[in-house]
């Protein structure tokens, strides 16, 4: 009995491992398409978007977290400005996801993305987190 035991550990061990190191190369490849897109959009950066924001590139983390830039500009007080920032950015999410093939890498994937803003001087006004729940159909 402990033979089969050693057996069946010999067997799963092996394949536990493939696994992960199947895993890691495909956390790899989804960290270069994600850094792939991120370069892309960060090729047109900085853009103003309207009178208040500016689009200041992308990133991708370690956790292949997809983040956007923005900066809040021409604006008094930008934090009061946030709760309606991110109101719009949770509405429109769902469609944007639904109707974009081009972002079928993240549903696919269930990449976490943040969308952070700042202020004229730098500090964080908002990060709004989206997560795979968020922009499932």
């Amino acid at each position: 009995m402990r033979n089969r035991y050693l057996y069946i550990l010999a067997l799963v061990i092996p394949i536990m491992w493939i696994g992960c190191t199947n895993k890691e190369k495909s956390h790899k490849d989804l960290a270069k398409v994600l850094s792939g897109m991120a370069a892309n959009l960060n090729s047109d950066a900085p853009i103003q978007f309207d009178e208040h924001t500016v689009f200041i590139g992308a990133e991708v983390d370690a956790n292949n977290t997809f983040k956007y830039l923005y900066k809040i500009i021409n604006v008094e007080d930008a934090k009061s400005m946030m709760n309606d920032v991110e109101i719009q950015t949770r509405a429109r999410i769902r469609d944007a996801f639904a109707g974009d093939d081009k972002l079928k890498i993240f549903t696919d994937n269930k990449v976490y993305i943040d969308y952070i803003y700042t202020d004229e001087s730098g500090d964080t006004l908002r990060v709004i987190h989206i997560t795979p729940e968020d922009y499932k159909k």
